[in-house]
Formats: C-alpha cells, sequence, structure tokens
C-alpha cells in the first residue's frame, strides 16, 4: 500500500481515505457544513473560493479540493468551479 499525504494535516498515511484518520471527523464536518451553506443560500454560484471560505469558516484549499470532488457535482453547474486558484 502506497503512502499518502493528508491535504489538511500534512501527516503521511496509508488508506483509501482522502485524509488521514486524524482528520477525518473535520474533513466530514467541513463537507457538510459546506454542503449545508450551499443548500441555504442562493448566490453561491457567482462567488470564488475566497468568498466562500470567508462565509463558512472552511479554508480556500478544502473549498476548492471539496469543490472538485463527485460529492459536489450536483452544486455547480458545466461552465464551475468558477475561480478554484488559491493565491
Amino acid at each position: 500500500m502506497d503512502f499518502k499525504k493528508c491535504p489538511r494535516c500534512g501527516s503521511f498515511y496509508t488508506s483509501v481515505l482522502a485524509v488521514c484518520q486524524k482528520c477525518q471527523i473535520n474533513e466530514n464536518m467541513d463537507i457538510q457544513k459546506l454542503k449545508d451553506y450551499f443548500d441555504e443560500n442562493d448566490g453561491y454560484e457567482e462567488m470564488d473560493v475566497q468568498e466562500i471560505s470567508y462565509h463558512t469558516g472552511i479554508t480556500p484549499g478544502n473549498v476548492s479540493r471539496f469543490m472538485i470532488s463527485e460529492d459536489f457535482s450536483e452544486y455547480l453547474t458545466p461552465e464551475e468551479p468558477k475561480n478554484t486558484n488559491i493565491q
């Protein structure tokens, strides 16, 4: 099994999960928080990653990572995500 580097904390781990076991609870909470935000707010389609991060408290890097996952395909139109570049 290959080592992976956790995108949240930088630790190395071996698992089929997207993050290390230590970060999994926070990962699930942030995913749900972002889905809830999209479900409860109109106009998010016009926001960039920085704005979504500001309103949700989720880091821009994690917002970008979540937005390219299949879990969020229902929230995106074909031309989105608009600005997933982190500067």
